[in-house]
């Protein structure tokens, strides 16, 4: 495994060196899929493998910088990023357990702040943009087009090469492992909701969730039928693996955006109630999706809102939401 993983690094080198603009598409669906980070957990890469999208991005930074002789753009949103990154190494500096607050300070500056200032240098016209839209949203169509399989095939008990990763349920934990029953015991199994390559549900959601207006947007931008329909395609692979989460926020957030996009003019109210009765009979069958799961994994002969209530939370499916502050 890794020496084919070493071989499709070389090639991708290569190609990206002879091609500036596919290293920074290859980037940012590597970054967007969670693919560094699956590749370490769950097929043994080196820890260094998860540098690997940094330097593909760092390559059209080389090229804008050293070929193109263009400067390097720092705007407000990076000054503001870079203040709150002065404020944490202030608040680090004076936190009781300096090793923690060091670790979410390297991953804020690693995984959020660098991140931002290689995009946003390495994105320098329409064109490259373009392409960062399709690289982001093809990411978001191949977790979603997972996700569905998943659910189609029941596939719940593997991650798929961690995928699809699922959150365990106090039954699926070995009974040697007492501490992870204990921690599990008493919420409901939530196995059956998709987290994707991110393995958490409402993240996973939210990362689904921002890309549905760009889908919706790059449809209306795109002249013909064909890129209109292959679009169409992707927001619904998107759309359906957004589904798949059962998180109620994003749910009622993706809500508020339908209603946004029609006060704005971009939605007809005709096709606002459309989408409203198409939501809502998705809901609807979701809700009794889960429930219908609930009393396979628990065994409640009856509705969940007629049990009492410890046992009630252990069949809701909405409890893990609930202890996360309601997302």
């Amino acid at each position: 495994m890794v020496t084919v993983g070493a071989l499709v690094a070389v090639v991708l080198v290569v190609t990206s060196l002879s091609r500036p603009s596919v290293a920074m598409v290859l980037a940012l669906f590597a970054i967007y899929t969670n693919l560094p980070v699956v590749a370490i957990h769950y097929h043994g890469a080196p820890q260094l493998s998860a540098a690997a999208a940094l330097v593909l991005l760092g390559i059209p930074l080389a090229f804008v910088l050293i070929v193109r002789r263009e400067h390097v753009i720092v705007d407000d949103v990076f000054r503001l990023m870079a203040v709150f990154l002065a404020v944490l190494l202030v608040s680090g500096a004076l936190a009781k357990d300096r090793s923690i607050a060091w670790d979410w300070i390297v991953t804020y500056a690693s995984e959020g702040l660098l991140i931002y200032f290689l995009v946003v240098n390495a994105i320098r016209d329409r064109r490259a943009l373009k392409g960062a839209i399709w690289s982001v949203l093809l990411a978001g169509a191949f977790m979603g087009s997972i996700c569905v399989y998943s659910e189609i095939t029941n596939s719940y008990h593997t991650s798929l090469g961690g995928l699809v990763q699922r959150q365990t349920a106090p039954d699926e934990v070995p009974s040697a492992d007492t501490a992870a029953r204990d921690r599990l015991e008493g919420t409901f199994s939530t196995s059956r909701r998709a987290t994707g390559p991110i393995g958490e549900v409402n993240r996973f959601a939210q990362v689904l969730l921002v890309l549905l207006p760009l889908a919706f947007f790059r449809m209306r931008c795109e002249r013909t039928w064909t890129l209109r329909l292959a679009t169409a395609s992707v927001g619904v692979l998107i759309l359906l693996g957004f589904l798949l989460t059962y998180s109620r926020s994003a749910f009622l957030i993706l809500g508020m955006l339908v209603l946004m996009l029609t006060l704005m003019g971009y939605i007809r109210p005709l096709q606002f109630v459309g989408l409203g009765l198409i939501l809502s009979l998705l809901a609807r069958h979701l809700c009794a999706r889960i429930r219908r799961t609930c009393q396979e994994h628990r065994g409640c002969p009856q509705p969940v809102r007629r049990f009492g209530p410890e046992r009630s939370r252990r069949c809701d499916p909405w409890a893990s939401d609930r202890d996360d502050g309601g997302t």
